[in-house]
């Protein structure tokens, strides 16, 4: 996931500084030797379109659903940058949400349990 979101970040980064899609690409795969680089560069020799090719590469399904929606209104870097944003925050979110569920959950248990066992 991390070498995921590392790719996508010097994507758009190389993106907005005015790099060619084909100079990015290479930088990308020499920075983070990404197995997508040449999936997506292929494509586009294949004709297939720049959003099209990422749509169709093995990016994490949540990154795909939120680039397809801002790739209708906005350039492919700022929807890169915003999915990968909004996709980055969700995950955090999730993870502290299940770092501070676990004590109480475990609390919960151990007293279910409890009241079982005095109540047998």
């Amino acid at each position: 996931m991390n070498n995921d979101y590392l790719f996508l970040e010097n994507l758009y980064q190389l993106l907005e500084q005015g790099y060619g899609i084909e100079e990015t690409l290479l930088l990308c795969k020499e920075i983070t030797h990404h197995h997508n680089a040449d999936a997506i560069n292929i494509k586009l020799k294949e004709g297939i379109d720049f959003k099209d090719a990422i749509l169709e590469c093995d990016f994490p399904k949540q990154f795909l659903e939120f680039f397809e929606f801002f790739a209708m209104r906005l350039t492919i870097s700022a929807a890169i940058r915003n999915a990968l944003a909004i996709t980055q925050t969700l995950e955090k979110t999730k993870k502290d949400l299940i770092a501070k569920m676990t004590y109480p959950l475990i609390l919960m248990s151990f007293l279910v349990m409890f009241c079982l066992f005095s109540t047998f």
